[in-house]
């Protein structure tokens, strides 16, 4: 709501909020992957929270080039106002609350 990703510099709030909605979901798909595979393949059940952190941090990067792109097309007069590098520490931030949140939960439901 206050505008992650430079987007409110350019984007009213209902389109801010789908915008961010949108590009969760596209990013959130991929890491449930990773994650549930690795849960799977790797770790034979529970994710360890290391194992949840650097999940977090290696989809970061692909996660902020989403982010970028999903901005050229809806609002690229934002595009000026953010970096790469932002848009990879914002994203990184947030995949390591929600991963820890999940962490979390899965650990309350084992």
């Amino acid at each position: 709501m206050v505008g992650a990703f430079g987007s409110y510099v350019s984007m009213r709030l209902p389109l801010r909020l789908l915008h961010f909605c949108a590009t969760s979901f596209v990013i959130g798909a991929p890491a449930f992957a990773v994650t549930t595979a690795l849960r799977r393949y790797l770790f034979r059940g529970a994710e360890p929270l290391w194992a949840a952190i650097l999940t977090a941090m290696a989809l970061a990067p692909p996660a902020a080039l989403i982010v970028q792109q999903s901005l050229r097309l809806c609002a690229p007069q934002a595009l000026p106002f953010v970096s790469i590098g932002e848009l990879t520490l914002q994203v990184l931030i947030i995949n390591l609350f929600i991963a820890t949140l999940a962490w979390a939960k899965s650990e309350a439901g084992a």
